[in-house]
């Protein structure tokens, strides 16, 4: 069976510990972690908060052409960009789906999804930010996650993302069970609510959580096992 290495990190817009930006050191940590596929939440693209850069491709650009990527914009910051998902892989993306969770308020809630040709198999890797209820509401919370847990997965695909909920509440209990789960260690200082998952042939065998002063969320990786094709 085939080995896939997912890196999930909320990155802040590129927030580091003394709240200054600076998305070049988190660009410097990629090699530790050596992943096939990165998804990323709160990316800036030409912010004014982020200094006005284009944090997409600054990471694209690190990557290098053998790196294939996909971006979805989840809200304007006034005149001063946008921020949003993005998802990088080296592995083809053929396709990119922006499914829209709750469009309620400004900040629009979307699950991205990428779909890769990986070892002679198609993938689907979906990257989400769901809505904290502190900030945008419990209205535009439930909306999103109904409409999360109403989407049709597909039979072999990745989900993962900033969640914005713990394991054990009413919101993540449909999702954790359409997908196989193996999360044990807190991703954020109170807690687990960042998640990695498979669905299909993609199990996931280890999660690695991992330390970091960058941003208030850690930054983890699953290795999946792609299993062959069933020959029944």
């Amino acid at each position: 069976m085939t080995e896939i290495r997912v890196l999930t990190w909320n990155i802040r817009h590129g927030l580091t510990e003394n709240n200054g930006v600076d998305i070049g050191a988190f660009i410097k940590e990629l090699p530790r972690f050596n992943a096939d596929i990165i998804i990323l939440q709160e990316v800036d693209r030409l912010a004014k908060r982020s200094g006005s850069i284009d944090q997409y491709m600054e990471f694209k650009q690190h990557l290098g052409h053998q790196w294939f990527g996909s971006w979805t914009k989840r809200c304007s910051l006034g005149w001063t960009g946008s921020y949003g998902l993005a998802t990088f892989s080296r592995y083809p993306i053929l396709q990119t789906r922006h499914h829209l969770l709750s469009g309620e308020f400004h900040e629009k809630c979307y699950a991205q999804e990428s779909m890769l040709e990986a070892h002679s198999s198609l993938i689907s890797v979906f990257n989400i930010h769901m809505p904290f209820e502190g900030h945008t509401g419990a209205k535009h919370t439930d909306t999103a996650w109904k409409t999360l847990n109403e989407l049709t997965f597909p039979e072999n695909c990745i989900v993962g993302g900033d969640f914005n909920v713990f394991e054990t509440s009413a919101e993540a209990e449909i999702l954790l069970r359409e997908c196989v789960d193996i999360g044990i260690r807190k991703t954020h200082p109170i807690g687990r609510i960042d998640y990695c998952m498979g669905r299909g042939r993609l199990v996931p065998e280890k999660q690695e959580v991992y330390d970091s002063n960058l941003s208030d969320h850690f930054p983890f990786v699953t290795t999946f096992l792609l299993k062959p094709f069933s020959t029944d």
